[in-house]
């Protein structure tokens, strides 16, 4: 789906962009997480491995012009139904439209007595104007929590 370029609220100039995300956090032998926190900003922070840790690792995303305070107050996201795995945490629920205005995270977790190896979660993401109900863009992120 192509991007619309839009202009809400005196946010003119930016647009939404959504891009495939992969990635894993890896531990050794202590619980570990991979997680996606969309910020109100328009920026999105990879999360973990533990819960707290935070980094911005995907400039632009999803709002061209990050940071830009209040944008999320204009959007709406959703997880669809996990293609692989499922979230350990989720902002809402599968299909459920939640808007940007404070931070939104969905992150898997492997705990320790799992002992090593993986649990991957793969979902698409859909992100909407909040006044037209317009889906603007679509990405499929992919997590795996690691413990080795």
């Amino acid at each position: 789906m192509l991007p619309l370029i839009v202009s809400v609220l005196g946010h003119s100039g930016g647009r939404v962009v959504f891009t495939n995300m992969t990635w894993s956090k890896t531990t050794v032998g202590g619980a570990t997480q991979a997680g996606i926190a969309w910020q109100p900003d328009g920026s999105v922070d990879q999360t973990g491995p533990i819960g707290s840790e935070r980094t911005d690792t995907h400039p632009g995303e999803w709002w061209t012009k990050e940071p830009q305070a209040g944008i999320g107050s204009t959007y709406q996201i959703r997880s669809l139904t996990e293609s692989v795995g499922n979230w350990t945490f989720a902002a809402a629920a599968d299909n459920v439209w939640i808007d940007l205005s404070i931070e939104r995270v969905w992150f898997r977790r492997r705990i320790a007595k799992a002992g090593p190896g993986s649990d991957v979660v793969t979902s698409v993401f859909e992100i909407r104007h909040i006044v037209s109900l317009i889906t603007q863009d679509t990405a499929t992120v992919s997590l795996t929590a690691i413990i080795t």
